[in-house]
């Protein structure tokens, strides 16, 4: 059964309510404490490596290997995201984290922090690495099944919340208990952090959908990139995604070169990120409204240009405070560009892509960092931390140029033959680009007849619209690839038969079966239900889809639009 279209006006439960969920409350807080680990962890290792070389170029080494995981196990990472259960590839992971920042720890307890040089801390985040990489896009995927649909959207801010307000929290407490407790202690806080997500997940039960392979989809990370190159809105904002990364990386990577130049401590280090993370934690109070008057789009647009202008402001202020503040504005600008990109690609990419999708998120904005760390470290020992910090701001009008595009511009086209609508649940199999010209005056052949299967459908670019032909019981049926509800993709959602109820003589519901000869179209954004017949929508005869003529002759099939 399709999960419940959620209403125009309904834009889901408030934040508060959502987080006594007892679904996404616990995951929230095991989250929240995973995050600010992670946290607490960067800027522990990039003060004790600074301290040890005395070298930018180290700190950013640091910080690349870090999330190198993230780039070199995408591959896998994804196809095991979409093939596996996905809580326990989470619980996995993150027992490697807790494990590796505990060894880290009894290392510098036994051994001491000085003797091997920063060796040890290299392999600790390493090995920090291949867990984030292996769990990344498992607990991006995870996330529309945390929540019902109307929430999704929430969900997803309130995840990049927990994200920043680790980043508000976890720098500072890591350079205050480095300060103060010294780094064994540092390194348990982190170990804790982990401990503590990974109890909340053993005991958290979520009912997941099977993702059987169907027909031709082996879910193969190939076919996600092919995927990702057949929806050009998906992949801009992956572009988008890794251009912010790129743009707010000095927050940690050149920080603390930036602080002697300021004449600050070390903490400064800390203060500075926390500032970061403190606006985006802010920006959730102006988000939903924003959103739901501008769209994802355009505020994704205008949060990345308030993260150049930020970091830009991180560069040029003359005090520490003075770039503290500009950091706090860039963290605003975070929240709303981010949040709002990966909304779009949560809603965007359907179940049996998501985790290979959310893996390329992971290479997007992860991924990254090791360039990015380790040009961040190349520019401020070239230029100083200043003019280095003025410079990559400047990829983050970049990211707000990709969030901006129309998402029509450039569509590509989805061809697929699909199984029999005898399944209960329909999947995409295969994604081919072809492109047809429909005339408006005619109908114009746009395929054989055999390009067609019982049970297939053909989806095709037009001059200024896109068509899905669909063939059932050998019938054909055309309809505008435009879901009434919110101009979702529909033509290329799942097929499923209707969901029917038996009645007894007093009207109570007896019982419910799938009524296969009423096959409905499920829009992938929102999960709006139009029969394949009809056109109609499944509860309220007024919405429907926009209907073409289409006929077979000669051997093809003609659409008049």
């Amino acid at each position: 059964m399709a999960m419940n279209a959620p209403a125009d006006d309904d834009p889901g439960r408030s934040s508060l309510r959502l987080l006594l969920d007892p679904v996404y409350g616990p995951y929230f807080v095991g989250n929240l404490f995973a995050a600010t680990g992670i946290w607490l962890y960067t800027v522990t290792a990039a003060v004790l490596v600074y301290q040890h070389t005395g070298s930018v170029v180290w700190v950013g080494l640091t910080g690349a290997v870090t999330f190198a995981g993230s780039l070199v196990l995408a591959p896998w990472a994804g196809v095991l995201s979409d093939r596996t259960d996905r809580r326990r590839l989470l619980i996995l992971g993150r027992t490697l984290s807790a494990l590796s920042c505990g060894g880290l720890a009894l290392w510098i307890g036994i051994v001491g922090d000085g003797s091997t040089g920063p060796w040890p801390i290299l392999v600790a985040s390493a090995l920090l690495g291949v867990s984030s990489g292996l769990t990344s896009p498992a607990q991006m995927a995870i996330v529309p099944h945390l929540v019902p649909a109307p929430d999704l959207h929430q969900a997803v801010a309130l995840g990049s919340v927990t994200w920043n307000i680790a980043r508000a929290v976890g720098p500072a407490l890591g350079a205050a208990i480095t300060g103060s407790l010294g780094a064994v202690a540092a390194c348990w806080f982190t170990c804790a952090g982990y401990a503590m997500f990974v109890l909340v997940m053993l005991f958290l039960r979520l009912d997941e959908p099977r993702r059987d392979g169907d027909e031709g989809d082996t879910g193969s990370f190939r076919e996600g990139l092919r995927f990702v190159r057949g929806r050009p809105d998906v992949s801009r904002a992956l572009w988008a995604v890794a251009a912010l990364s790129l743009a707010v990386d000095p927050v940690i990577t050149v920080t603390p070169s930036l602080a002697r130049t300021l004449g600050a401590s070390d903490t400064f280090v800390g203060v500075l990120g926390s500032a970061f993370g403190a606006g985006s934690v802010v920006a959730i109070v102006a988000l939903r409204p924003l959103r739901r008057r501008w769209g994802l789009r355009r505020t994704g647009a205008v949060g990345a240009v308030v993260v150049a202008l930020g970091m830009f402001g991180v560069g040029v202020g003359p005090t520490a405070w003075a770039a503290s503040v500009a950091a706090f504005v860039g963290g605003l600008g975070l929240l709303a560009a981010s949040s709002s990109l990966t909304s779009q690609l949560q809603q965007d990419v359907p179940e049996v892509f998501r985790g290979r999708v959310m893996a390329l998120w992971g290479v997007a904005f992860m991924g990254t960092r090791p360039l990015a760390s380790l040009l961040d470290g190349a520019l401020a020992e070239l230029l100083g931390p200043r003019p280095a910090i003025c410079l990559i701001s400047v990829t983050a009008l970049a990211a707000g140029w990709w969030a901006r595009r129309d998402p029509a511009a450039g569509r590509l086209t989805v061809r697929t033959p699909g199984p029999s609508l005898g399944k209960t649940v329909f999947r995409i199999p295969n994604w081919r680009s072809a492109t047809v010209t429909i005339s408006k005056s005619a109908p114009t052949r746009v395929a054989d007849s055999d390009q067609i299967p019982e049970g297939g459908r053909l989806v095709v670019d037009v001059d200024d619209r896109t068509v899905g032909v669909f063939r059932f019981q050998g019938a054909l049926y055309a309809y505008d690839n435009t879901c009434a509800h919110q101009g979702g993709p529909v033509c290329q959602g799942r097929l499923i038969p209707r969901v029917a109820e038996v009645l007894d003589h007093g009207s109570d519901r007896n019982d419910l079966y799938f009524d296969d000869g009423d096959p409905h179209i499920v829009c992938p954004w929102h999960g709006y239900e139009y029969s394949l017949t009809t056109g109609r929508h499944a509860g309220i005869d007024a919405i429907g889809l926009t209907r073409y003529d289409v006929n077979e002759s000669d051997g093809g099939v003609y659409v008049r639009i």
